[in-house]
């Protein structure tokens, strides 16, 4: 169809983040003519200023780069889910409130637009006001658009309780904290390698340059012998033929934050499994890589630089693993819909079902999908929530 026969302007091509893609094609220059897949990934989605992450884009709009407009999470579904997330967290609070004065910390990684920390804060005024006095819920925040964004959220009615703090990485520049450490769909989007069981062994799937430019994976031999340890650490031994992603920095990042606790707990929520599914070569003989562009699902993450999210599910043995090396032990691991129902998702069902009559049809059909959604085994309800502590 031509759209100008009916009037329609041409639809507008969707290339690469200029910018971005120049950076990526000069550091596999730089490199020799080739670039692990988790540089590629760090380029793309955390280039300091036009990554996927850390800017909005040519588009002013702010809804144009929000993740958000490519994909949806728990927290921009329902309020119920920072709620129940609130309610595992006072448990936790109240056995650190036991061990003396002081402020309670509640620190959030990858805060979004900041919908999850007003979520929590407005549950724990209602729910646990003794605890909310005590709040100090810190957002960990790398880029100054998203503060922003997070700022017009919580700003003024949370004013008092909440503050920034930047980092860049799997490091968190807090230490002796006495509370609770959040982090909802972060750990996904960490830079992660690309490997490959071949003839003669793991091989790594790194990204190269064609001469006019066309982005390729090129096989070579593994960048770092930590790649292999991770996975013999985790029981996996790859079939033939079989790819898999391996991220080094997701169990950086949660030793980092074990051992930035002194008391308290970790609650981490992400699509993922332990190593012995999630590395399951009948199940995933080509791993779990994907991208997210404007609600679309794809495996190309050689397209659209900057612009596409690129993503690959978690492997929480190796989570536990860096909880456990900073000394968390992981109390809880299942999934959300049974985490949600052993808060109380159920009561907020009921409630709603008790004023389905006063409620405009299009107003409980809404929260009514909303849950359903929260807690469907085959998408959101079948992510991973970890729960670890540290007495």
């Amino acid at each position: 169809m031509d759209p100008a026969e009916f009037g329609l302007a041409p639809p507008r091509p969707v290339g690469d983040v200029p910018e971005v893609a120049q950076a990526v094609r000069d550091a596999i220059a730089a490199a020799g003519g080739r670039v692990t897949f988790a540089q590629f990934m760090e380029l793309c989605l955390y280039h300091p200023a036009r990554g996927y992450y850390s800017s909005f884009g040519p588009e002013t709009e702010e809804a144009a780069r929000a993740p958000a407009a490519d994909y949806v999470t728990s927290v921009d579904l329902h309020p119920a889910f920072g709620h129940l997330i609130a309610r595992e967290a006072a448990r936790h609070l109240d056995r650190v409130a036991a061990g003396g004065a002081g402020p309670l910390d509640v620190v959030e990684l990858g805060p979004g637009r900041g919908l999850l920390a007003r979520d929590f804060l407005q549950a724990v005024a209602k729910e646990r006001p003794d605890l909310h006095g005590r709040l100090r819920y810190t957002l960990v925040e790398p880029n100054v658009g998203w503060a922003q964004i997070q700022r017009r959220n919580l700003l003024p009615e949370h004013a008092g309780r909440v503050r920034w703090v930047r980092s860049s990485g799997p490091l968190l520049p807090l230490r002796r904290l006495r509370g609770v450490v959040l982090a909802n769909e972060v750990l996904d989007a960490l830079p992660f390698h690309l490997v490959e069981r071949g003839r003669a062994g793991l091989e790594e799937i790194y990204v190269g340059a064609l001469p006019g430019g066309a982005l390729v994976e090129a096989a070579g031999p593994v960048s770092d012998p930590s790649l292999a340890r991770a996975l013999e650490r985790g029981g996996v031994e790859l079939a033939p033929g079989q790819r898999a992603e391996v991220s080094l920095m997701a169990e950086a990042l949660a030793h980092e934050v074990a051992g930035a606790v002194a008391s308290g707990a970790a609650i981490l929520v992400d699509y993922g499994d332990e190593a012995g599914q999630l590395y399951d070569p009948a199940a995933r003989p080509r791993g779990t890589m994907r991208c997210f562009f404007r609600h679309r699902l794809s495996d190309n993450p050689l397209v659209r630089l900057g612009r596409q999210d690129i993503t690959a599910h978690v492997d929480f043995t190796a989570v536990s693993r860096g909880l456990g090396a900073g000394g968390m032990e992981v109390g809880r691991l299942e999934r959300q819909a049974q985490f949600l129902d052993r808060t109380g998702l159920p009561e907020f069902v009921g409630r709603l079902e008790a004023d389905q009559a006063r409620l405009p049809r299009e107003v409980f059909v809404r929260h009514r999908r909303a849950f359903m959604a929260l807690s469907d085994r085959q998408g959101l309800g079948g992510n991973l929530v970890l729960v670890a502590w540290k007495p």
